[in-house]
């Protein structure tokens, strides 16, 4: 057997070295491409993407304010029933406690019913909110009561907005009660009435006395701006009916009833 020489062995490696050197340019040149690929062409593909949403973003906001801007065109050429829906709607719920306003309204629903109030407390709540510093207090005809202090929640137990509340002391018939129930639902403002209680004033009258609670509500007016692309909400046939409603009639709930029949003269009167 024939033993290779030692000029054989390096012919072949050198052969071999040849062939690996023939190999690194090709080598060098893909690894440079993925260089290339990773730090400067990905990088730039994602930039893409993330331009195209960017686009597509700001073209739906473009639909959403040129949809605003129409809307807004079509209101501004009625300002004056644009200025009477905010004043009704100031009306309906105040923007400050208005307290005094709450009590003519009252007192002029327990006027027109025939009622008797005999106690009017106030329960502003916190002093922020209309400038009030002390706790209200009106007392009508009979009785001059002191001023009750009450509690000044931020909210009410309705979950809707702030409220004044307003505890009435009364004294009337039935039928006048019911109707100061209803002139007092009526009013402009939102109103809603609890711890209702009756009683018969005597056994031998036909007089009641009531107490209650109403609670007015009101909203401040927002302190920062909402978004530019906040869509313009339209109002319901159902609330541009109560505003137009309030415009023109100062209420906000139905006509006054008629007089109540009652299956006995005196319903409080011992059987």
């Amino acid at each position: 057997m024939a033993i290779p020489t030692l000029a054989t062995i390096k012919s072949s490696n050198s052969e071999q070295m040849t062939k690996i050197y023939s190999f690194a340019p090709t080598v060098g040149a893909i690894a440079i491409s993925l260089i290339v690929l990773i730090f400067v062409v990905w990088p730039k593909i994602s930039q893409m993407f993330r331009i195209q949403a960017d686009n597509r973003i700001q073209a739906d906001k473009l639909v959403i304010l040129d949809e605003k801007l129409r809307k807004l065109e079509v209101k501004s050429a009625d300002i004056e029933t644009m200025e009477a829906n905010l004043a009704a709607a100031d009306a309906l719920i105040p923007s400050d406690k208005g307290v005094f306003t709450l009590i003519a309204q009252l007192e002029k629903a327990a006027a027109a019913s025939g009622v008797l109030l005999n106690r009017v407390d106030i329960a502003p709540g916190p002093i922020e909110g209309d400038g009030l510093s002390t706790t209200t207090s009106s007392s009508a005809a009979v009785s001059q009561q002191p001023v009750v202090a009450a509690q000044s929640g931020t909210v009410d137990s309705f979950g809707l907005a702030p409220r004044v509340q307003v505890k009435l002391s009364l004294t009337s018939d039935y039928k006048s009660f019911l109707q100061f129930l209803n002139n007092s639902l009526a009013i402009s403002r939102v109103v809603a009435i609890q711890d209702l209680s009756v009683a018969s004033a005597s056994e031998s009258s036909s007089q009641v006395r009531a107490a209650m609670v109403v609670n007015a509500f009101w909203k401040p007016l927002p302190r920062e701006l909402s978004s530019i692309e906040t869509p313009i909400e339209e109002l319901t046939g159902e609330e541009s009916a109560r505003l137009s409603q309030v415009s023109e009639t100062g209420l906000s709930g139905v006509a006054p009833i008629g007089p109540v029949t009652l299956g006995r003269s005196d319903l409080f009167a011992p059987f």
